[in-house]
């Protein structure tokens, strides 16, 4: 039986958006809030504030948006005792891969410790694999592949240094994330994911709380600008972790983690945008082969009738944006 439309972005002119689908396009605007917050975050560090405060108070304004959005939309739905003590578990997760990229980025460069972060989709489909939830096809094999050559153009390595510690460091961090898509799929079982999320951002809040209380390292912006990304980015991260969950909960992990490496894409144009970075060619290049392979990874093995799919067709027209503006660059 045809499921109802539920509105323009369910169904218009031939185009069909399913619940994967949906899931897909909201982990792209996902990826991009992360960004975002990623930007707003680097505004308030040239500010006067530090990487604990910020996650203190991101955390802890995720954490209320998502009181605030329960209790004006509540489901009645309830995890059992045992689904909430994984859940509140999973928030040691949540710290512990902050932490991790935290420390990789004091002993290497921004861009190496990304790549070796953005092993996290792939190291989500081989673990999906190996625990029976979902078969590692070639295709998402090559696709993960090349987003990973695409992110490591895109981040300009050229003038990055290996360092064992922040190698280690940013692995943790990966595998703690990987595990976090992972189990929280697994925790949430049919219910809210929401409800998940929230005992998570208690844990993470209350551990971010004590690493402030016992270093006194909270610090607060000193400049206007600083501000602007001091407010700005618990926003952005309070949609971003939120939805997150609901993306997974509607794609599954594995398509989620494909389509969140459009998340150092969007930060790369962020930059060149709002902090006035220089991208190379190379960079926008790999920029597009990201995309590409976000949309090789995503084509679907069609059912008859199911019409064009609208993010197919949104990441294609970005990538040939993307490598008319490589040409340009390339050819400036």
């Amino acid at each position: 039986m045809n499921r109802p439309s539920s509105g323009p972005l369910s169904s218009l002119d031939g185009l069909t958006l399913g619940p994967e689908g949906r899931g897909l396009l909201l982990a792209v605007a996902v990826a991009c809030s992360f960004a975002t917050n990623s930007t707003l975050a680097r505004i308030a560090y040239e500010g006067g504030s530090n990487a604990l405060s910020m996650l203190t108070v991101r955390t802890g304004t995720a954490l209320l948006v998502l009181v605030v959005l329960l209790q004006r939309v509540s489901t009645g739905a309830r995890l059992s005792r045992g689904r909430s003590i994984a859940a509140f578990a999973l928030g040691l997760l949540l710290a512990s891969y902050s932490y991790g990229l935290l420390g990789a980025i004091q002993y290497m460069p921004l861009a190496m410790v990304l790549v070796t972060f953005y092993t996290f989709p792939l190291l989500t489909a081989l673990a999906s694999a190996a625990l029976g939830r979902e078969p590692l096809r070639s295709r998402t094999l090559l696709a993960l592949g090349l987003a990973l050559y695409g992110l490591s153009l895109v981040l300009d390595l050229s003038d990055s240094r290996i360092n064992a510690l922040g190698i280690s460091h940013a692995l943790v961090a990966a595998v703690c994330f990987t595990t976090l898509l992972l189990c929280s799929d697994r925790v949430r079982g049919d219910g809210d994911s929401r409800l998940v999320t929230l005992r998570m951002l208690i844990t993470g809040f209350a551990v971010y709380l004590l690493a402030c209380a016992l270093s006194g390292a909270f610090a607060l912006p000193r400049t206007t600008l600083g501000w602007v990304g001091f407010i700005g980015c618990p926003l952005f991260y309070s949609f971003s972790f939120i939805s997150l969950f609901s993306a997974v909960s509607l794609a599954g992990p594995v398509r989620t983690a494909l389509v969140m490496n459009v998340e150092p894409v969007a930060s790369a144009i962020f930059g060149y945008l709002l902090l006035a970075q220089v991208l190379s060619g190379w960079q926008v290049l790999g920029m597009a082969t990201v995309v590409g392979a976000v949309i090789y990874g995503r084509l679907p093995q069609r059912r008859s009738g199911a019409g064009s799919d609208w993010l197919t067709v949104l990441l294609l027209g970005a990538g040939v944006l993307l490598l008319i503006a490589a040409v340009r660059i390339g050819s400036g």
